[in-house]
């Protein structure tokens, strides 16, 4: 329920994402904050579980990756999971993230599959809409607004972050 975005630039890296959050009977909740971040010299962008987000934005709070290459991403999503079974045994990720740390992006799917991001990538329920937008060459917020016209699973307001190359 959920758009997350990034777009490469020429001199910076554009991520957005909506503000949707469900939870409950139909409940809803409108966080700027809540799926996208910016701490620990990373930008986080998150679709998927709200208790997985806040678990990682957690864990990120004082842990950062050691470069952006796959096996130092690996790792780093490795010991994180470990990091949060020591605090709930049964824990299991189920949520994917847009990690933008040293002028790069990686995505990060549930089961850790890694990419690093050249021109610009869209995760959720909306990314359909989203890659559309960026095929005929929309920016990041636009491509999370025409996702939050067209997806009754995303909502706006639309929340921006940038990062230089």
């Amino acid at each position: 329920m959920s758009i997350v975005v990034v777009k490469i630039e020429k001199n910076k890296l554009v991520i957005a994402t909506d503000s949707f959050i469900g939870f409950g009977w139909g409940t809803q909740l409108k966080d700027k904050e809540a799926k996208l971040f910016r701490q620990n010299g990373m930008i986080v962008g998150c679709v998927g579980y709200a208790s997985d987000i806040t678990w990682f934005r957690a864990y990120t709070k004082t842990r950062k990756l050691k470069g952006m290459q796959e096996e130092d991403v690996i790792e780093f999503m490795t010991d994180y999971i470990e990091w949060a079974r020591k605090k709930f045994s049964d824990y299991k990720n189920q949520s994917s993230f847009i990690i933008c740390q040293d002028g790069k992006a990686v995505f990060v799917t549930s089961d850790f599959y890694v990419k690093e991001i050249k021109d610009y990538r869209a995760m959720g329920a909306g990314q359909d809409f989203s890659l559309t937008a960026f095929h005929f060459g929309k920016s990041a917020k636009e491509a999370v607004e025409i996702a939050c016209e067209l997806s009754i699973y995303c909502e706006k307001p639309v929340n921006v972050m940038e990062m230089k190359i």
